[in-house]
């Protein structure tokens, strides 16, 4: 079960892909993530809790179906389709069972775990299947990626693949550490070859990049009064229809992000900036790339000085992608 846990919104530059991005909060608050790097809130679903009268029965994740439905989950193990424009919402079934993760795949079937066993329901004929039993829980939520389901084991920093087609599970991704919860996790979709992974954290929203086991840290604008609780974006059903992919099992004892390195600082200043921006870190920088609003790149610089000329740009919102060694960190920051 999730824990109530407070969060920061950050938010992602979505206009590189061409859908759009929700989360729910801990109040059941509906909101979408504007092109404009801002948050957008949409609706509250207040569903009355059947077991307490007065009270309100807390969404723990939602999915988007392909007809562009959105259905939850409750901590009362109710099923529910929503309206995000009015926040009506219809009870659709009682599943019984903790469940805190949710996805929808091309066929109209949610994907869910209760405690450690994977279930799916078929919307069009209201029928639950049970599929394995994976061994393993989840804190928070999980998507298709690579014709298979992948989550954050609740009891270790690993992301773990299920393949669907043999039912083997591998580890594809290590953590910093275990408090790295994962309550959200969404595919946003573009192919089968290129797909981004955002999972939320704490107070940060993180790309997943697997061939370099690196987290890359989206820092945009932050909202520091939601609980994020979910992610789903509009596309990602389509995930579910990529070939099974049987990943390599790594061992995150051996490969792994540095922690030390990894939470080093990164500072870019002044900003906003009418010629230059400077940045500061402790650690070597190998590319600095920056990009503007509809996700083109502008500049790229390898094995960059620590000041870069931004004076040649035209006047607007940017962001930055930094790599070093061991970590790939994005700001944004304003040319005057």
């Amino acid at each position: 079960m999730k824990n109530k846990l407070l969060l920061l919104v950050l938010l992602f530059p979505l206009t590189i892909f061409s859908q759009d991005v929700y989360i729910i909060s801990e109040e059941n608050e509906i909101s979408i993530l504007n092109n404009d790097y801002s948050i957008s809130h949409l609706t509250n679903i207040l569903i009355e809790s059947d077991i307490i009268p007065g009270l309100i029965d807390q969404l723990t994740d939602f999915a988007i179906s392909p007809s562009n439905i959105f259905y939850g989950v409750t901590s009362e193990s109710r099923l529910i389709e929503f309206n995000i424009n009015d926040g009506s919402y219809t009870i659709i079934d009682v599943l019984n069972g903790d469940i805190v993760s949710l996805v929808c795949s091309n066929n109209n079937e949610l994907f869910y775990l209760k405690s450690d066993q994977l279930y799916k329901y078929n919307l069009d004929t209201n029928i639950e299947i049970f599929i394995v039993n994976i061994g393993l829980e989840t804190p928070g939520d999980l998507t298709f990626y690579k014709g298979n389901i992948i989550f954050k084991d609740k009891s270790t920093k690993i992301i773990k693949a299920f393949n669907l087609q043999n039912n083997s599970l591998s580890n594809i991704f290590c953590l910093p550490n275990e408090s790295f919860n994962f309550y959200g996790l969404t595919n946003v979709f573009e192919n089968c070859d290129l797909s981004k992974i955002l999972g939320s954290n704490n107070n940060k929203i993180y790309e997943l990049d697997f061939e370099n086991n690196l987290l890359i840290d989206l820092d945009i604008i932050v909202d520091d009064d939601f609980v994020v609780f979910g992610l789903a974006s509009t596309n990602e059903y389509l995930s579910s229809n990529c070939d099974f992919f049987q990943f390599q099992n790594i061992d995150c004892n051996t490969i792994s992000v540095n922690d030390i390195n990894y939470f080093s600082k990164l500072n870019i200043y002044p900003n906003p900036t009418k010629n230059k921006i400077n940045i500061q870190t402790k650690d070597k920088i190998l590319i600095v790339e920056i990009y503007d609003v509809l996700g083109k790149q502008v500049l790229k610089k390898e094995n960059p000085n620590l000041t870069i000329n931004a004076s040649k740009l035209k006047k607007g919102l940017y962001f930055i992608k930094v790599k070093s060694n061991y970590w790939v960190k994005t700001k944004s920051f304003l040319k005057e």
